[in-house]
């Protein structure tokens, strides 16, 4: 009996993924923490006027990261999510909670643009609205 020559198969080789960026490595903004995965690790100060200001700094260096992404259009709701989660800073003596100056400073900024961009965008919104 003859023996077939064995043909040997071969196979492409196999494309190693590169690993996806995360999001802490794409955007590497001062209140991201990438070891915990949350995306709003502030240390008010106490200070509200100073922490406000801190609020409003960390809003701009977000809005200068837009690269008009989806991941990066996504962000602010986990921003705004890690902010609900980690609650106030605190009580006042009656119980009431206290506010974050951080938190203030960053949305108050965000506010401004969102108020700016709508004001001259009626036709988006409206298109927005619809969907």
């Amino acid at each position: 009996m003859a023996q077939a020559d064995a043909q040997i198969i071969q196979f492409p080789a196999k494309r190693r993924r590169e690993k996806a960026m995360s999001q802490y490595e794409l955007y590497p903004l001062p209140f991201f923490n990438g070891k915990t995965c949350c995306t709003w690790d502030v240390k008010p100060t106490g200070n509200y006027v100073s922490d406000c200001e801190t609020g409003r700094r960390y809003a701009i260096e977000f809005l200068r990261t837009a690269d008009g992404s989806y991941g990066w259009s996504l962000l602010l709701s986990d921003i705004v999510g890690d902010m609900i989660r980690a609650g106030p800073t605190g009580t006042y003596a009656n119980g009431e909670p206290k506010v974050n100056g951080i938190v203030i400073g960053f949305m108050s900024t965000i506010n401004r643009l969102v108020n700016a961009v709508a004001a001259n965008c009626k036709d988006t919104i409206e298109v927005l609205g619809r969907n």
